[in-house]
């Protein structure tokens, strides 16, 4: 049998996008000693269709300074989550689960475009 690295994560997640750095040093790791790489995406908040509460809103944003200030990871917090943001990680997860189908490589440099777009660009990665 084989090893195997099956790494789950959401491409929306704030603590996904702070461990990315040491998941790609694992994946690194992973190929250079011939370990089959197996991402697994979704799950994190899906299909509520409802934006975003100001409420909400402030305690993720205190969630994603945590993340930056544990990880040292960037986030661009200006205009962050918009009014009438529906943060929603279904359309992002089926984007990398798809992209997973043509071509597994893709998947994993997907995921990371997708994450960049969110948490560094301020893109809606939840519209096709």
């Amino acid at each position: 049998m084989q090893a195997r690295l099956l790494y789950v994560m959401d491409p929306m997640c704030s603590w996904c996008w702070g461990f990315a750095p040491v998941a790609q040093a694992l994946m690194q790791q992973a190929q250079t000693a011939g370990v089959e790489l197996h991402l697994v995406v979704g799950g994190l908040r899906t299909g509520s269709g409802a934006a975003l509460e100001p409420t909400a809103r402030r305690y993720i944003l205190e969630h994603w300074q945590a993340v930056a200030d544990t990880t040292g990871q960037p986030f661009r917090f200006e205009g962050a989550l918009p009014t009438g943001f529906v943060y929603d990680t279904e359309p992002a997860c089926r984007a990398v689960v798809a992209a997973r189908s043509l071509d597994p490589h893709c998947a994993w440099i997907l995921a990371k475009l997708i994450q960049q777009a969110f948490y560094t660009q301020g893109r809606d990665v939840t519209q096709a």
